[in-house]
């Protein structure tokens, strides 16, 4: 090799040398570098832990100071929610109804310091009718203690008194109902003082009812079924006291029958009532064909009554009364004074063998003078008979 190409080819080793001279200085330029970047990243890093750190309690502090707390809202007191209770818009609408229902409720909830307000309201004798609930399930004397809607605003606090309870709460009804003129008011307040303290108010409850049916308010209500409220507090307890008063006012002098009057006899006294009902049938001041209403009294005795079945007589032959009114009075052997159509009692199956045998009669006299009084007839004995065979098939299948 000659001194040329020797000289050249250490030339190149020596670029080649001082190549990877420079490339590892330069690598150990970057790792000094990169070293020293994370060293930066990891001081930099344990900095921002720390104070992520102490970043909530900051943060909470913040807020705490910053947001303003809102006052409670002033709460309503009685008399401001009575007052919202007087709206009579209430009434007429569902929505009414729901504002109506939110308000009781909320007078509730005040417990025993809206019984002042609850009071003084009633004092005024006022009223505002919640016509929208209609008082369903308060006629002839059937009156709930409990109501979803109360028939009105009276009614409504009476109710919000028995449920706020206690002795303030019960003398309360227990004035209003010595005070009342209404027969609808007396009766719930009757029943609802009877069930918060059973007899403690018989007395009072009788006195009541009988000085309004003997003494009617002047001006009072004219609900054809405030009779029937006050006889219905009579014969709850089973106050007979005012039969013979209830007997001279059966027959109205327009002969008319005064129906308040002769339901309390028949619930007062049972069969006992059949014969104060066949004088008054047989009383000629009675428009003849306002009849039907006393031979019911019959028509729910009859079977095996024999003066029962004198009134029921009298009244199928009795051709003042239409055809069909009689037809419906046959027919009605299958219901009136059975207690349970559809499970009959041991009791209801004598009146049923007895009122099958009352038709038999009939049959073998010849029957009726009229077709449709002869099918009403066969219809009631077709009733009848699927009664007495609905209580042999139940005593025939095995109670499990």
């Amino acid at each position: 090799m000659n001194r040329i190409a020797i000289f050249l080819l250490s030339i190149a080793a020596g670029g080649a040398l001082a190549w990877m001279v420079a490339v590892k200085n330069q690598e150990a330029r970057f790792t000094t570098l990169l070293a020293a970047q994370q060293a930066s990243w990891d001081k930099e890093k344990a900095a921002l832990e720390a104070a992520l750190q102490s970043q909530p309690k900051q943060a909470v502090k913040l807020a705490s100071s910053a947001m303003p707390v809102e006052p409670a809202a002033r709460q309503m007191t009685p008399s401001e929610i009575i007052a919202n209770l007087k709206d009579p818009r209430l009434g007429t609408s569902p929505r009414g109804i729901r504002a109506a229902i939110y308000n009781l409720e909320t007078l509730i909830a005040a417990g025993t310091n809206a019984l002042p307000a609850i009071r003084e309201f009633l004092a005024e004798n006022k009223d505002i009718p919640y016509d929208f609930a209609g008082g369903k399930g308060m006629k002839h004397s059937r009156l709930p203690t409990d109501f979803l809607v109360p028939p009105s605003l009276r009614f409504g606090l009476f109710d919000a008194a028995k449920q706020i309870g206690g002795p303030d709460a019960e003398k309360l009804l227990a004035d209003m109902l010595q005070t009342t003129g209404s027969g609808m008011e007396v009766a719930w307040l009757a029943k609802t003082l009877q069930e918060m303290a059973p007899d403690k108010y018989r007395d009072t409850a009788l006195a009541v009812a009988r000085d309004l049916l003997t003494h009617p308010v002047a001006g009072g209500s004219n609900d054809k079924y405030e009779r029937d409220f006050l006889y219905g507090v009579l014969s709850t307890y089973n106050d007979a006291s005012l039969v013979s008063q209830s007997q001279a006012q059966l027959i109205a002098p327009d002969g008319q029958i005064d129906r308040s009057a002769l339901r309390y006899i028949q619930q007062t006294l049972g069969e006992q009532s059949l014969p104060i009902a066949m004088q008054a049938y047989n009383d000629p001041r009675v428009d003849p064909a306002k009849k039907e209403t006393l031979a019911r009294i019959g028509l729910y005795y009859a079977g095996d009554n024999p003066q029962a079945n004198q009134l029921f007589d009298a009244a199928v032959h009795n051709e003042s009364l239409s055809v069909d009114a009689r037809r419906n009075f046959i027919e009605d052997l299958n219901q009136d004074g059975i207690s349970n159509q559809k499970n009959p009692t041991p009791e209801d199956q004598k009146i049923i063998e007895a009122r099958i045998k009352l038709i038999q009669s009939y049959y073998d006299n010849g029957g009726m003078n009229q077709p449709i009084l002869n099918g009403a007839l066969n219809e009631a004995m077709k009733d009848l008979q699927g009664l007495l065979q609905k209580m042999a098939q139940s005593s025939a299948t095995p109670h499990q």
